[in-house]
């Protein structure tokens, strides 16, 4: 740990360098993980992937040129960031290594010294400039590193006094005003920090003096008393940190003592410190303040527009915000074929999961019990495979309880079902495995079915891995091949298989990359937006089907599968498409297939294919061969709720963090527009930031810029779409 990394960090260039210095860090203890360099001013925000400390997760991780490297210090590893004028001289009077001893990095910040807060006895003309710094070191053993205040180091699960993980540019990332360079002349080792320095950051570091522990703010129960020693001021900014992380009440008390009892908190006064031993009393009312300011202690949360009703708007609300589409699908008032209608009329007694939900599961199941017999000469050869995945919070969107209500229900049909079902897509060449024991199954079919989209798309989501392409040209109904040296090489060929799966909106904001909306990969999936419905059932009820019901679903699954068996050899289409079904479909392609003009409409691309595919499904359970315009006109109903709940879904769905903030905002107000000057206030960044962002946002179709006319000059804003 001590060897540092010399010969290795300086390679051919600034990308190079900066993994190489990254993985070094990362066996000094170092998490390591990833932002993007067109943000790379924003250090402390919730990072974009997992953090990693192996070597080979690293390299991949940052392998893009489009990425900087961020280091979260851990274990041993202190990072000291000193980015105020003058805090680097006390620091190294305190006992910190100067740069020729231990690795400096110097950032990017460069002010005049009249810019920032002079400290005590400062010169105020004695350097007009300074650069900000980062000093790399090592605690000694046994050295509880977690106790710095959270600007200076960090344990595993460590977040600075915002509230934000305690997180730093790497060494050599670029930032939009310079790189984050390596000192002329800094040591290429790590020197460990003595104890006297570290317990000086400890007790006496101040936010006014660059420190990492920040003042309370006053309030009428308590005011500050500047009389009161170091320890004091310490110990009551701890427990407003640790009231902040979510300790409170007793084991807030709990928690100070022991933190009071480990470290150097002497029981001699000093001078200053008229209570060394903060006794129980004084313990207890610090943590009632600290409860008290953390409630209270949210800056600015919110701005009141203007109008009759007082509309208010919580800027700080800026997660994810994915939205019911606004229009649910009627399912009640859909034509639907007759095996349909008697489905939905059982399931919808069962339970609440939404009817539009049930609709999908069905046509999806139906799809895979099929079996690879239908085939329709519509642009090509197109299969009844559908893949559907339902979207919707935890337990509230009722996707499991679809799922099962369906299963349980064709259970009774055909017990063939269960034999096809498989679930676990653990990895690419676990997905062809399964197609090719597809064809050995009774039908020569397959279920896959993921109650959890998300580990599929954590595989996806690794670098260098192709679970995505497979999955693309599985919906195309492609060869498909993977090799190994253990088995060699499997190819999957003439495969038929349909996909349901379930998953949240927070696993597709963390794990759906950008690329997987406008790289044809999301658009293979019907995404159904999934939210409880609002209707009674009976808890009792019996799910057992209609003897005649099920009757009739056989008799539709027995016409899939013998669709041109009597034939000595099998017609390539068995099934067709009545002229006036024919003529709507152009009409719906003239609507659909046109060049996208925003990743939104990337999106609806392969809506017309899917349209085709759900219209064939929907004459199956008529006991059809021939697909009529009602059959179109049913895809066409679930297509344009799967383009409603893709733009719910993935239209927040936004890289950019203050494009992110714009949407938040804009889903507060009441019709969804706001003017400019409102929009800049309410996002608290700069004009030419905000400008970038509805820039990117008007060119992805999420937004639109709106003139609205007012009794002067009319008011210029964005308005969702």
């Amino acid at each position: 740990m001590e060897q540092g990394p010399a010969g290795r960090i300086v390679t051919a260039t600034r990308h190079e360098k900066m993994i190489e210095a990254a993985v070094w860090l990362s066996r000094a203890g170092a998490f390591i993980g990833w932002g993007d360099l067109k943000d790379g001013k924003a250090v402390n925000r919730p990072w974009k992937s997992d953090m990693a400390r192996d070597e080979a997760t690293i390299r991949a991780m940052l392998a893009r040129r489009d990425r900087n490297s961020v280091v979260v210090p851990s274990g041993r590893l202190v990072n000291v960031d000193i980015d105020r004028f003058g805090w680097a001289e006390k620091c190294e009077a305190a006992g910190m290594p100067p740069a020729t001893a231990t690795f400096t990095v110097e950032t990017p910040t460069k002010r005049r010294q009249s810019d920032s807060k002079p400290l005590n006895g400062d010169d105020p003309d004695a350097t007009p400039w300074f650069h900000g710094r980062q000093v790399y070191g090592l605690a000694p053993e046994g050295y509880d590193v977690t106790a710095i205040p959270g600007a200076w180091a960090g344990g595993e699960t460590r977040r600075s006094e915002n509230g934000e993980q305690n997180m730093v540019l790497g060494p050599w990332s670029l930032r939009k005003d310079g790189v984050y360079t390596p000192m002329e002349g800094t040591a290429r080792s790590l020197a460990v920090f003595p104890v006297e320095f570290l317990d000086w950051l400890l007790i006496e570091a101040r936010d006014d003096e660059g420190g990492g522990v920040r003042k309370p703010p006053k309030d009428d129960d308590w005011t500050w008393d500047d009389a009161m020693g170091s320890r004091h001021d310490h110990i009551k900014g701890r427990m407003r940190f640790w009231a902040g992380m979510g300790v409170h009440g007793e084991a807030l008390i709990s928690t100070a003592k022991a933190y009071i009892a480990r470290h150097v908190i002497p029981d001699t006064p000093r001078a200053g410190d008229p209570d060394p031993a903060l006794g129980d009393e004084e313990i207890t009312r610090l943590a009632a303040w600290a409860d008290k300011t953390i409630a209270d202690d949210r800056p600015n949360p919110t701005i009141t527009l203007s109008g009759p009703d007082g509309v208010t708007i919580d800027p700080l609300d800026v997660g994810t915000r994915t939205m019911a589409p606004v229009t649910p699908l009627a399912v009640n008032d859909l034509w639907l074929p007759s095996g349909l209608v008697g489905l939905m009329a059982h399931l919808e007694r069962l339970g609440d999961a939404p009817l539009s939900s049930l609709l999908l599961a069905s046509m999806t199941t139906m799809s895979a019990l099929a079996g690879p017999t239908p085939s329709l000469n519509w642009r090509g050869r197109n299969r009844a495979s559908i893949f559907g995945v339902l979207v919707g919070d935890a337990n509230y969107g009722r996707k499991g309880q679809a799922m099962r209500l369906v299963e349980t229900a064709f259970s009774q049909v055909d017990p063939v079902l269960r034999e096809i079902t498989r679930s676990g897509i653990a990895s690419p060449e676990k997905l062809i495995d399964l197609l090719v024991e597809s064809k050995t199954t009774t039908i020569g079919s397959m279920l896959i079915r993921q109650m959890e989209l998300s580990t599929v798309l954590t595989i996806a989501q690794r670098e260098g891995n192709n679970m995505s392409s497979i999955l693309r040209e599985v919906w195309d109904g492609d060869d498909v091949q993977t090799h190994s040296r253990m088995k060699g090489s499997t190819i999957a060929r003439d495969y038929h298989v349909a996909l349901l799966a379930g998953t949240n909106p927070k696993d597709l904001a963390a794990k759906l990359s950008g690329d997987d909306l406008v790289n044809g990969w999301a658009n293979r999936f019907l995404w159904f937006w999934a939210e409880k419905d609002a209707r009674t059932f009976a808890d009792t009820a019996d799910d057992t089907l209609e003897p005649s019901l099920a009757k009739w679903l056989m008799g539709c699954i027995d016409l899939a599968r013998t669709l041109g068996g009597s034939a000595l050899i099998a017609p390539r289409y068995t099934m067709e498409l009545s002229p006036d079904a024919a003529d709507h479909l152009r009409s719906v392609v003239a609507a659909l297939d046109v060049r996208p003009r925003g990743w939104i409409d990337g999106l609806r691309q392969r809506m017309p294919a899917h349209v085709v595919r759900l219209a064939m499904v929907s004459a199956l359970f008529d006991k059809r061969r021939i697909v009529t315009i009602d059959d179109v006109g049913l895809g066409e109903a679930i297509t344009a709720y799967a383009v409603d709940s893709t733009r719910a879904v993935f239209g927040t769905r936004v890289d950019d963090p203050v494009a992110g903030l714009v949407l938040s905002v804009l889903a507060q107000a009441p019709d969804g527009w706001l003017n400019t000057s409102t929009l800049a206030r309410a996002c608290r960044v700069s004009g030419d930031r905000v400008n970038r962002a509805l820039g990117m946002l008007v060119d992805g179709l999420l937004i639109a810029r709106e003139v609205r006319p007012t009794a002067g000059r009319p008011a210029v804003g964005y308005r969702l779409l």
